[in-house]
């Protein structure tokens, strides 16, 4: 069986592209990392699967094509591969325990469980690299007068404007205007490593109620979500507010209970920016209503405590290690190769 690792960019960890000698038998394609998408004409579109199109008149000399996923879920993309390579067995394998028990774990350790006091703001968040749904919330923030809840990276003009013009594509224009979101990003803890910048941060994170969850957005068969700041809630005690893929806000994953918004409405939303958009606008109060927000964050106590419970009390290894043991036997074959433990290890 011939494997290939990549991520989103296709930068290659074995090799990237299928070579002309292989072309037969079986082969397996392993995604690491970096779920983001490329944007064609007016759509969000995932790299990988533009290189299935491109390259399927080699990949129809295979008999089958298994598919190995360590972050997050692929929703259906044994169909979305049928639909090139409607001939070929495909396998479709998702083990995300790997990349959401890293997360936990880490968290875990570095923030030692602690009794949380009474919350005095409502939100609170940093933003470290900008991307298109944390662009969205930023301007969402500007229109309702509450960017002094949020620290966030510098800007050019240039990746302003793309911003939204990528707004305007993806929405066709039912978006509307984007608020002004200044260039000059807003940082208060200095040139400090990640380590000490999590410290710093998180006596911020300790106070609010709500903090925001927008990893890098992707196609929404591509259930990705969840990454350290997620867990940095659950064990501080604060309601993430997820803009990702449909139903972050609904959905459980390792046992971890949903926190309740005010309104669910647009969580099944097709369209990514309507859908993220919609999410801000009709909870929009958790940030500007500190009595409301303080009443619905008090309807979320029992999964609060749940939540934190799961996150300090699991044994995140073996959290892992048992979903290894449902896979078949190839598939932890390719999993335990030496190169591929590195790719691994340079992902995680």
């Amino acid at each position: 069986m011939h494997w290939v690792a990549m991520n989103a960019n296709l930068r290659k960890h074995s090799s990237a592209f299928v070579d002309d000698d292989v072309l037969s038998g079986e082969l397996c394609l392993v995604f690491l990392d970096d779920a983001k998408y490329t944007m064609v004409g007016d759509k969000m579109e995932w790299a990988p699967a533009l290189w299935i199109e491109y390259e399927k008149e080699k990949l129809k000399k295979f008999n089958k094509i298994t598919v190995i996923n360590v972050l997050g879920k692929l929703i259906d993309f044994d169909k979305i591969i049928k639909s090139h390579l409607d001939n070929i067995d495909v396998e479709v394998y998702n083990i995300p325990e790997i990349s959401w028990s890293h997360f936990a774990k880490e968290i875990k350790n570095l923030h030692k469980e602690e009794t949380i006091d009474e919350k005095t703001q409502t939100f609170w968040t940093s933003i470290g690299v900008m991307r298109l749904n944390r662009f969205i919330f930023l301007s969402h923030l500007s229109k309702i007068n509450c960017l002094s809840t949020a620290l966030y990276p510098s800007m050019s003009r240039e990746e302003f404007d793309y911003m939204c013009y990528q707004i305007s594509k993806i929405s066709k224009d039912m978006y509307g205007k984007v608020a002004d979101i200044p260039l000059i990003g807003k940082r208060i803890f200095g040139d400090v490593k990640p380590f000490e910048f999590n410290i710093l941060a998180r006596e911020n994170l300790k106070k609010s109620m709500y903090s925001l969850n927008a990893i890098q957005p992707c196609v929404d068969y591509y259930v990705q979500r969840h990454d350290e700041k997620y867990f940095m809630c659950i064990a501080d005690e604060t309601i993430p507010i997820g803009l990702n893929e449909p139903n972050t806000n609904t959905e459980s994953i390792l046992n971890f209970q949903p926190y309740k918004l005010i309104n669910e409405k647009y969580e099944g939303e097709s369209n990514a920016v309507l859908r993220w958009q919609g999410i801000l606008d009709t909870n929009s109060e958790l940030f500007t209503n500190f009595d409301l927000a303080k009443e619905t964050y008090n309807k979320n106590t029992s999964v609060i405590k749940h939540n934190k419970q799961v996150l300090y009390d699991s044994d995140w290894d073996k959290i892992v290690s048992d979903s290894f043991q449902k896979l078949p036997g190839k598939v932890c074959d390719v999993l335990n190769n030496t190169n591929m433990k590195g790719a691994l290890k340079y992902v995680f």
